[in-house]
């Protein structure tokens, strides 16, 4: 847990070139509308009209929001709409999901490698089978 962090109580950050295992609650999951400070790097939450951001006509962005559960914890995880897509693309209807995540660079250009945890299992189940098979017939 050294390595991951909190920006404010509760919210998950994952450090860059890390991998982790999330459990997803996606009954949580929900969207909000943020401005991007790029002097602060970082979001801030949209208020609507009177909103100082909106007054002074920087752009909102839509995020999402997820609960998930690492290392024992609820946290909160919050992302961009590429995310959202590989994430509705991996669950569908699903209400929980469990996911292998990985942070790939940081700051506005962050990505994430993002599959579910069973199929990674059955890749290297197969990967097993195979070696010890092959290990096998050449002992012969």
């Amino acid at each position: 847990m050294d390595n991951f962090g909190e920006n404010s109580i509760g919210w998950l950050i994952i450090p860059s070139q890390e991998t982790v295992l999330l459990t997803l609650d996606l009954s949580s999951l929900q969207s909000v509308i943020k401005h991007f400070s790029r002097k602060e790097h970082r979001y801030y939450q949209c208020f609507g009209v009177m909103c100082d951001f909106c007054m002074s006509g920087k752009p909102k962005r839509r995020r999402y929001q997820v609960h998930v559960i690492f290392d024992g914890k609820v946290w909160s995880w919050e992302f961009g709409k590429q995310v959202y897509r590989r994430i509705k693309s991996l669950t569908g209807d699903d209400k929980e999901a469990c996911l292998l995540v990985t942070r790939i660079d940081s700051g506005p250009s962050t990505r994430y490698w993002i599959t579910r945890a069973s199929e990674v299992i059955k890749d290297r189940e197969r990967e097993r089978y195979i070696h010890t098979y092959i290990v096998r017939r050449l002992r012969r």
